[in-house]
């Protein structure tokens, strides 16, 4: 039976019914870091090495003399590398791009605003009505903005 709205079948969570492992679960790299001794830095400092490195060198990593996989390279390196080439046959930039996001942050977005005014208004000379109006003016001109960005 497909689950829809208002479905009352089965046994619903109460506070004395809760699930056995309840809570945020813990992220892959928090489990991971627990199994190794792999610290962010450590992370970084790898990626930053794969970055900078040729494609000969990449495949050195990948593959030993003999062309078959190279069993001392970590699993995950050889899958970031593998990543890596297969953007670069599609011609796409999603991993590097993920990477750099890691490494430097994600780009901040600037956001341009100004004040328009109409002369020189003082507001401490306004009434409560006349402040009410810009209120709603303002709010109005943001409603306007909000529409546009969408």
């Amino acid at each position: 039976m497909k689950f829809g709205i208002g479905n009352k079948v089965g046994r619903r969570f109460s506070s004395t019914r809760q699930p056995k492992n309840n809570g945020r679960k813990k992220s892959l790299y928090k489990n991971l870091a627990k199994q190794t001794e792999l610290s962010r830095e450590d992370f970084i400092s790898v990626v930053r090495y794969i970055m900078e490195r040729t494609p000969d060198e990449l495949d050195k990593l990948i593959k030993d003399s003999t062309g078959k996989p190279n069993k001392e390279t970590p699993v995950w390196i050889i899958n970031l590398i593998s990543a890596i080439y297969a953007d670069i046959k599609k011609g796409q930039l999603k991993t590097l791009s993920k990477l750099f996001d890691r490494l430097f942050g994600k780009p901040t977005m600037a956001v341009e605003a100004g004040v328009h005014r109409s002369g020189n208004v003082r507001i401490s000379s306004m009434t409560d009505e006349d402040l009410g109006n810009e209120i709603n003016k303002i709010d109005q001109l943001m409603k306007e903005l909000d529409v546009k960005r969408k």
